[in-house]
């Protein structure tokens, strides 16, 4: 869902680039998005790998990040994946569950500086643009988890 989120942000700030060159605007602007899509990406290398050319697994040239070591940790210990017969039939072992704890704890720094980004760097940036006379980036959430209501206490809300 962060991923989603920041390539949803990244892609508005690249259609606020491209009008910003169309209307010739003040370079200032064009380098705060510039900087705001800087620290979109950072937040993001550090979830997803960069890579050389899309849809080529042959292109992840640095080390994985966080999203595909999960992923990875998920097929050995849990019911496969890909070329690994993963261990659906036994707990995971010590190592894994040593691996499962850095990398929790490494998905909560990350979860810090995305909410950081979306709570304050975003909000900022908005009220700067919003001087000049421009619209905000929209951020898109995640939808809800099946079972949770917006309305829950809506007598139209099974309709």
């Amino acid at each position: 869902g962060m991923i989603n989120q920041i390539e949803w942000t990244r892609k508005q700030i690249e259609d606020f680039k491209a009008m910003l060159k169309a209307e010739k605007a003040e370079p200032a602007i064009g380098s705060a998005a510039d900087e705001l899509d800087a620290k979109a990406k950072a937040v993001e290398a550090k979830l997803l790998s960069p890579s050389l050319a899309e849809g080529d697994m042959k292109s992840f040239r640095g080390p994985l990040a966080l999203y595909l070591k999960l992923v990875w940790l998920e097929a050995e210990a849990g019911t496969g994946g890909g070329d690994v017969s993963g261990n659906a039939d036994f707990p995971p072992t010590q190592p894994e569950l040593e691996v499962y704890d850095l990398l929790s704890k490494r998905l909560a720094e990350v979860q810090g500086e995305f909410h950081r980004l979306y709570d304050d760097t975003i909000p900022a940036f908005d009220d700067a643009m919003a001087k000049k006379g421009f619209g905000r980036i929209i951020t898109v959430k995640e939808p809800e988890k099946p079972g949770e209501s917006l309305a829950e206490d809506d007598d139209d809300a099974s309709r």
